[in-house]
């Protein structure tokens, strides 16, 4: 009887924990430029692409990428990429390309003696110089993210505001970073204590591996996360950056993010939500007999179309809460709901 009664506890509890998770995990929206999420933002970067993209083939994906995607100011200013060429997608995501400056500053330690590796200058003033000479076409819609430094987040928070501020026109991404140079993590106490402070932007954003040091606890800090910004009634969306594999974005969107840019749909294919080795890709695809180029061309088309899909999957999920919305087979699909469901425990 004991036992049978401890079983009834757990699963009520476990109902509780679904619960909060349906709650975390909802459709909510871009509210200054009206855009629904969840969003799934493909980006492009330097830092993955050495050349730009051929025109024609640029013309190619700039078909698929309807909803929204990401660019560099860095990789404005280096022109490798034009201006006028960015606004392909619904709404833009712009941010300040320190991520390509440290990806060069790597490649530099890798290899001392080539000039082209070395970084070229970037500031936070030459940010902000690309930043004011955007002119978005008629229909298109603009996020900016601020220029992410790693340093105490009230000084974080009053740089940004100090930014947006000149730029009223575009909605905001508060990208938080760690609260110092030698640290790794966010301090995810200092923000969920410190939550209000965000109520001025329109996106609050984290990157994955500043969020743990595991998948369990990445998906339990956004979950703090969310719970801290609902308990405030805030409904801001959460934008994970560098995540963009389909497992890895379910995963955290049934925990509350919300907004999912990276460039793994470059660098791997995706087959029945898992990214594959582009040679392992060829196998799969049946497409062994072209040459590795055209595979590539291949799975960055075919990759675009897959994330579009499990967008829309999502969106009807986060209002329906029916499991079998999002087309996962038996195996992952209890993983990931069990992965969830422990991160809500542990979240409190």
């Amino acid at each position: 009887m004991a036992s049978a009664v401890r079983a009834e506890i757990e699963a009520l509890s476990w109902d509780a924990e679904i619960m909060n998770l349906d709650e975390a995990c909802k459709p909510r929206s871009i509210g200054k430029i009206n855009v629904q999420t969840p969003l799934v933002v493909p980006s492009f970067s330097s830092a993955v692409l050495e050349q730009p993209f051929q025109p024609d083939m640029y013309a190619k994906l700039s078909e698929l990428m309807t909803d929204a995607s990401l660019f560099s100011a860095y990789d404005l200013h280096l022109r490798k990429i034009a201006q006028e060429d960015i606004w392909i997608s619904d709404v833009v995501f712009v941010d300040s390309g320190n991520y390509e400056l440290e990806h060069i500053k790597e490649v530099a330690e890798q290899f001392r003696e080539s000039m082209d590796a070395r970084p070229k200058k970037w500031t936070f003033q030459m940010y902000a110089r690309i930043i004011d000479s955007l002119k978005p076409p008629p229909f298109r819609k603009a996020v900016l993210v601020n220029y992410d430094e790693k340093k105490p987040l009230d000084e974080q928070v009053d740089d940004a505001r100090d930014f947006f501020a000149r730029h009223e026109r575009f909605a905001s991404c508060f990208l938080c970073k760690p609260p110092d140079k030698s640290s790794h993590r966010l301090n995810i106490e200092s923000l969920v204590d410190n939550v209000e402070s965000i109520d001025q932007f329109d996106i609050l954003g984290v990157t994955e591996k500043e969020l743990g040091n595991s998948l369990l606890s990445r998906c339990t800090n956004i979950l703090r996360i969310r719970n801290a910004l609902q308990s405030r009634g805030s409904d801001r969306p959460i934008h994970v950056f560098g995540c963009l594999d389909p497992l890895g974005i379910v995963c955290y969107f049934l925990c509350g993010a919300d907004i999912f840019d990276g460039t793994l749909w470059l660098k791997y294919g995706f087959h029945e939500n898992v990214a594959f080795y582009i040679n392992n890709y060829a196998l799969l695809k049946g497409t062994w007999h072209n040459t590795d180029g055209g595979v590539a061309v291949m799975s960055w088309m075919w990759n675009l179309r897959d994330l579009t899909a499990l967008m829309l999957r999502m969106r009807r999920y986060a209002q329906k809460h029916e499991d079998n919305l999002l087309e996962f087979g038996t195996d992952i699909k209890k993983e990931i709901r069990d992965l969830a469901k422990t991160a809500a425990m542990n979240a409190g």
